[in-house]
């Protein structure tokens, strides 16, 4: 009875590490991906937004010229 009692209680604290490890690597994951797209996001917006500005005063020079 002790034996099993003591198998119990080491599978029990090794699933509860590997839980731990599995939802400590999620979240890291996680954070690195929501860091990823905060860190892109800026660069997509700045490479986008200044882009029209000239097209459209081309387009005011092209029409009044």
């Amino acid at each position: 009875m002790a034996r099993n009692g003591v198998t119990l209680l080491s599978l029990f604290s090794l699933g509860a590490l590997v839980g731990l490890t599995a939802v400590l690597v999620l979240l890291a994951t996680a954070l690195t991906m929501k860091h990823q797209r905060a860190g892109k996001s800026p660069i997509v917006n700045q490479s986008v937004v200044p882009a029209p500005a000239p097209s459209t005063a081309d387009v005011n020079q092209a029409t009044l010229g």
